[in-house]
């Protein structure tokens, strides 16, 4: 595994060559200039006494902290380019809905925090971040913030709030700013992974990516409620379930005496439920990570998230604990291999068999462990709010957390192909093959059950009329003439 050089600071002239996920996002946008699928939105209530000014003030010093959240994409004889704009005034429009009843409020706010994530950007003239400060009553405010998952990821939200957090408090109390200046900006990451991952380190990757998908990924074929549509919306719900407590007790004590983590073991059923309702021994899964493994990325702002594909054959396996073992193995390499982006490796791929991030990852399976947001602020209690509009990249994710000895399964679905009951039902599914699984890692897989009683009982009352309605056929035939079509003959 090739060394990677130190990450520092560059000159900056205000333009910088794009990173590999930076330059895909934008690609993706040319195709598709009016899609809002890649925009990141973020909505904060704030309760108490609130000071306008203060809140402008903050974002303008962490937007002037930050290069990333002042870049915006032009082109360059066809291809983009991030130009860097210089530190400015930061406008925080007000909206007063307080003269509303508090019914239409409610309403108002929903309908304008729809609306933002549904607006799309524009990628080569910025901003590509949007605030809105709402007012419900004197002591009742929301932000909304909405960016381009070109300039941020899940872990840069959770930077910014925490730096809002931050200042809000200290500018408020007339005190500097507590935050150091960043010792390198996401540019010189940028730069950064420009130059390293090329000749003999980008091929060591390259070679490992391809020894891992085996040059021909099959795509899962997940059965869909509806047939999917020519140009997908990137609308979709979220659907969030906590696992048994005592389950979770099991689940932990298994892992430890099988040498694997929680993690590994969730996903280790999440692949066999994959690969009972797609009827496949042979997939491909997409591993969401933060991409940040160096310690100079962990308090910047930009777009570090990376997919890992990793690739599975259950033909081999006979019990669970073989399969936690592929697992294992699958993972640990991958993570090993984390440095090369998705995509180079979609190049790759493409240049093989025209194989895409579309097809190859859309079903994913990831572990949250973004740092939690500091949301206290003096005389405001501050709270996330979760849109009731979900945009989804994949058709289906499952997001795995876990804290205080609970684990929380978050499915996030695309509206356009699967109905709430079915991501209800594979929860259950999930479930059902996890308790199994922890109970005894030694259990052949075949021998795992997954359906609930009342689903056992409806197969087995289908099961019976369809050999009782067989038998009636069977005996209607009989006295049937010879060659007649009842009886089945061709003459």
């Amino acid at each position: 595994r090739p060394l990677a050089p130190p990450l520092e600071r560059r000159p900056n002239n205000g333009e910088r060559p794009v990173s590999f996920a930076e330059q895909r996002l934008w690609f993706l946008h040319q195709l598709n200039p009016q899609s809002a699928a890649y925009n990141s939105p973020k909505a904060l209530q704030l309760d108490g006494a609130l000071n306008p000014a203060m809140l402008s003030a903050t974002v303008e010093e962490i937007v002037r902290r930050h290069e990333i959240l002042r870049t915006h994409y032009p082109s360059v004889d066809g291809l983009p380019v991030a130009a860097i704009a210089p530190p400015g005034q930061i406008l925080l429009p007000l909206v007063d809905l307080s003269a509303l009843a508090e019914e239409d409020r409610l309403a108002c706010v929903r309908g304008l925090m729809a609306r933002e994530t549904r607006t799309p950007f524009e990628l080569g003239a910025g901003p590509l971040m949007r605030l809105c400060l709402l007012r419900l009553a004197d002591a009742e405010h929301v932000c909304l913030m909405t960016l381009h998952h070109i300039v941020t990821d899940a872990w840069s939200l959770g930077v910014l709030v925490k730096e809002v957090a931050s200042l809000y408090r200290s500018l408020l109390q007339g005190e500097p700013s507590p935050l150091p200046e960043l010792p390198v900006q996401y540019g010189d990451y940028a730069s950064w992974q420009r130059e390293w991952l090329s000749g003999k380190n980008l091929e060591h990757y390259l070679a490992f990516w391809r020894r891992q998908l085996g040059g021909q990924p099959p795509e899962l074929s997940l059965p869909t409620d509806r047939p999917r549509p020519a140009a997908p919306s990137g609308r979709g719900a979220r659907r969030t379930f906590r696992l048994p407590t005592e389950m979770v007790a099991d689940l932990e004590a298994m892992s430890r005496r099988e040498g694997v983590t929680v993690f590994m073991a969730l996903y280790a059923v999440f692949i066999l439920l994959l690969s009972r309702y797609c009827r496949q021994q042979e997939l491909v899964v997409g591993v969401p990570i933060a991409g940040r493994n160096r310690r100079e990325t962990e308090e910047l702002i930009g777009f570090f998230i990376n997919i890992l594909l990793m690739r599975f054959d259950l033909a081999s396996v006979r019990t669970y604990r073989e399969l936690l073992q592929q697992v294992r193995r699958t993972t640990l390499d991958a993570y090993a291999h984390q440095d090369l982006p998705l995509e180079k490796v979609i190049e790759e791929l493409q240049a093989s068999r025209g194989g895409s991030e579309a097809t190859l990852a859309r079903v994913t399976v990831g572990f949250q462990n973004v740092p939690r947001e500091n949301l206290d602020l003096p005389g405001l209690q501050l709270r996330t709010l979760v849109p009731e509009l979900e945009v989804v990249r994949h058709d289906l994710t499952l997001w795995l957390s876990e804290s205080g000895g609970t684990i929380q399964a978050a499915w996030t679905y695309s509206t356009e192909l699967f109905d709430e009951s079915t991501i209800v039902r594979m929860n259950e599914h999930f479930e059902i093959l996890l308790s199994q699984a922890v109970q005894e890692p030694k259990i052949d897989v075949d021998a795992l059950e997954m359906f609930t009683e009342a689903e056992k009982e409806a197969r087995e009352k289908q099961k019976k009329n369809l050999k009782a309605a067989g038998r009636q056929r069977f005996l209607s035939s009989k006295g049937k003439r010879p060659g007649s079509i009842e009886a089945g003959s061709r003459g």
